[in-house]
């Protein structure tokens, strides 16, 4: 028999790029799944969207409350919508999911995908095939750019550079041996993985949780897979537009992430965040020159053990 794969997005304001990646999922050859969407707290009409999508296209949808889905037991609906109370972030959103399947299901799959793409039909079913029921296995896909749909993003993930803040995208199946992680916007596991190396981090807020668990797992014996036989289109985070959040994120967890796995490169990793601020300043990017400062002033006070305000720089920019 098929084994389940429970289908887990965090939405924040994307009901109309989610909606789209449901139609597609709905034409999956691999029909053997349930949909969990948590939503983070949206300021706009998602919710609504994604009701009336799922209204209209005559599919099964249970909306609870963070609080209701604690409680939840009912296996029947395909798209279980949670709106959480508060927005903690990506891997705090995926682990509302995550902390009660642990509790409620034993031999199924989890898929994480991004809201913002689009899939082939034979993606889920190669995937599926690709892991046939091995642990300690992540599984990617080869994912290419929505408006480029013959250019790769990435075959599978990335491979962290040791030596200088970033990552670099692998794109060929001959480098696969490269991985660092496999990237968010598919990754499929057992059940089981969750178990054996923990949940997401939750202090990442948004970018690199899936660096840190990747990471986390390879040292713990697993190894990843890309199927490369179908192929997912990523529409490049669009609801992650904000410039200063995506580069304040991005530069700030970073460090995190190096600061937590690569100590004693931090600092040679301060020099190319250095130089990255430099650039911005001569760039005239404003935007960028007052993300980096602001990530090293908070990255220093991580450092001195102090706790920073991340929602404060969500809400004001600064």
């Amino acid at each position: 028999m098929n084994k389940k794969v429970n289908i887990l997005f965090v939405n924040y304001n994307s009901g109309a790029d989610l909606t789209a990646c449901l139609s597609t999922l709905l034409r999956a050859t691999y029909s053997h799944f349930c949909v969990y969407i948590v939503d983070n707290l949206s300021n706009d009409n998602s919710i609504e969207v994604i009701q009336d999508f799922c209204k209209r296209e005559h599919v099964l949808i249970k909306t609870l409350t963070a609080q209701q889905w604690n409680t939840y037991s009912n296996n029947q609906v395909k798209v279980v919508l949670i709106k959480n109370n508060q927005n903690n972030g990506f891997g705090a959103g995926l682990n509302v999911v995550l902390n009660k399947l642990l509790k409620t299901k034993t031999d199924e799959y989890v898929w994480i995908v991004n809201p913002d793409i689009e899939i082939e039909e034979n993606v889920l079913k190669e995937q599926v095939e690709l892991i046939n029921d091995k642990k300690k296995t992540i599984i990617g896909n080869s994912i290419y750019y929505f408006n480029n749909k013959s250019q790769i993003m990435y075959y599978g993930g990335f491979e962290v550079k040791k030596w200088w803040h970033g990552i670099k995208a692998v794109t060929q199946k001959e480098n696969s041996n490269k991985l660092d992680a496999i990237t968010g916007s598919s990754f499929l596991t057992h059940l089981s993985t969750f178990k054996e190396v923990g949940l997401f981090p939750e202090t990442y807020f948004m970018y690199w949780e899936e660096t840190d668990f990747c990471t986390k797992a390879k040292r713990m014996n697993y190894t990843f897979e890309v199927n490369n036989a179908s192929k997912i289109y990523d529409k490049v985070a669009s609801v992650t537009n904000h410039n200063f959040l995506r580069e304040y994120f991005y530069l700030l967890n970073g460090l995190r992430y190096y600061k937590k796995y690569y100590p004693y490169h931090v600092p040679i990793i301060l020099m190319s965040t250095f130089a990255k601020q430099i650039k911005a300043v001569f760039s005239f990017n404003k935007v960028k020159t007052k993300a980096i400062f602001w990530a090293h002033i908070d990255f220093l006070k991580i450092l001195m053990g102090l706790k920073i305000n991340v929602k404060k720089r969500i809400s004001s920019g600064v």
